[in-house]
């Protein structure tokens, strides 16, 4: 299982930097879809480096600065955006979407690239298991607004897009809907769990 998960994870990096450099189409939603799946592999990353208990034989693991999550939901409803409307581009507008994600982001970096000690204290004093819980939680509920809004999206341009790319568009949020489920209800059973059941912190 292991060995599948970190090839997933890899599979998603190579992915993503193709995608980026990648010149055949449109290279904004390219690389919309790109990012998505980078921040995608460098959670999964961090939930597998805790999980494994990589960080309980090395300190330096513990608290990465990766965590970028909360850009997922906007990320991917942006990339539908200009997936299936090439005259689309960012505006002004658009920057409240990101301002929740910059924040996670900055925390996340500071944090991450903090001292041991630091780590240590802000763990044992209660703010580090909060800022987790909050993060999971704002997560879910980005996860299912931008669904919706991406559902929306889709049935709004059903008389401007080719029926084979509405479908593959469908497909591709079904999938990700599942995803951010699946990880909803092991945040659930994570926070959730019976006393005493074995998990590795």
């Amino acid at each position: 299982i292991l060995i599948l998960s970190w090839s997933v994870i890899l599979y998603g990096i190579v992915l993503a930097f193709i995608l980026f450099f990648k010149q055949n189409g449109r290279k904004l939603s390219n690389r919309l879809l790109a990012a998505v799946l980078l921040v995608a592999a460098l959670f999964l990353i961090d939930r597998l480096v805790r999980l494994t208990g990589l960080v309980n034989q090395f300190n330096t693991l513990w608290v990465l600065p990766i965590h970028f999550q909360l850009s997922i939901p906007p990320l991917f409803y942006f990339y539908l955006i200009f997936k299936l409307n090439p005259k689309a581009y960012f505006e002004k507008k658009d920057i409240p979407h990101f301002i929740i994600p910059s924040i996670q982001a900055v925390i996340s970096i500071i944090i991450g690239c903090s001292s041991l000690a630091f780590k240590t204290r802000i763990w044992q004093n209660g703010f580090l298991n909060t800022f987790y819980v909050v993060e999971d939680i704002i997560f879910a509920i980005l996860a299912a607004a931008y669904g919706y809004l991406s559902f929306q999206l889709l049935k709004k341009g059903k008389t401007k897009w080719s029926i084979p790319l509405k479908q593959w568009a469908y497909q591709l949020l079904r999938v990700l809907i599942t995803v951010l489920l699946t990880h909803t209800l092991l945040m659930l059973f994570y926070y959730y769990r019976p006393v005493g059941y074995p998990l590795v912190d």
